[in-house]
């Protein structure tokens, strides 16, 4: 009689029995057949009600569930704001603007007015700046000392004393993010704080 020898579902072979064999030894194929499902199964107590279309969703995943949703709470966000007027920034140049109080950073992630990632992902950036005396010109997120997403540019005629921008960003670990101001008063002008007037701040959304 061919009876193979196994622990689990995937050890047993599904050509045992043979047709000839006798079946006084079927006691023998019986109990391998419990044993291993027992083995593969040892958890299950109650009734498995998942359809197999609904078993097959976790197909692929390769870590906990649970433990990749609460990584998705723990990514970083933060909120820093420039706490007092002062500073200058020049005309028809891109400087950064300087953001020298936290709110909150949840990961440590915020410094010299800089957002580094330590997590690869997509986050929100938001920024608003507020100048003296109004001028035309735009703020800028900038990705690892590059320009990446700009805001609405003010003209001339519509000069500005408040600019802001929002976008979605993409960052690998490592990637920061900085605010710059660009204007073309034809001479400095003067950031202006306070924490609802020229502020910075971010958060994770998920992962890459």
């Amino acid at each position: 009689m061919g009876l193979e020898t196994g622990t689990y579902i995937s050890d047993l072979n599904a050509s045992n029995p043979a047709s000839g064999d006798a079946k006084s030894q079927g006691d023998d194929h019986i109990r391998l057949v419990k044993s291993t499902i027992k083995a593969t199964f040892p958890n299950v107590t109650g009734a498995v009600t998942p359809t197999h279309t609904e078993l097959n969703y976790v197909d692929g995943v390769t870590s906990a569930i649970q433990t990749q949703l609460d990584d998705l709470d723990d990514g970083p966000t933060f909120s820093a704001y420039l706490a007092a007027s002062g500073g200058s920034i020049s005309d028809s140049t891109f400087t950064k603007f300087l953001f020298d109080t936290e709110q909150w950073d949840s990961n440590s992630n915020f410094a010299s007015s800089r957002f580094t990632a330590t997590v690869a992902g997509y986050y929100q950036i938001n920024a608003s700046c507020q100048v003296s005396p109004t001028a035309p010109g735009f703020i800028t997120i900038y990705v690892n000392g590059s320009e990446y997403k700009r805001g609405a540019w003010a003209t001339v005629a519509d000069a500005s004393q408040d600019f802001s921008v929002s976008g979605l960003v993409k960052l690998a670990v490592s990637d920061y993010v900085e605010i710059y101001l660009y204007q073309t008063d034809g001479g400095a002008v003067t950031p202006q704080g306070g924490a609802y007037v020229s502020w910075f701040d971010g958060c994770f959304l998920r992962g890459a």
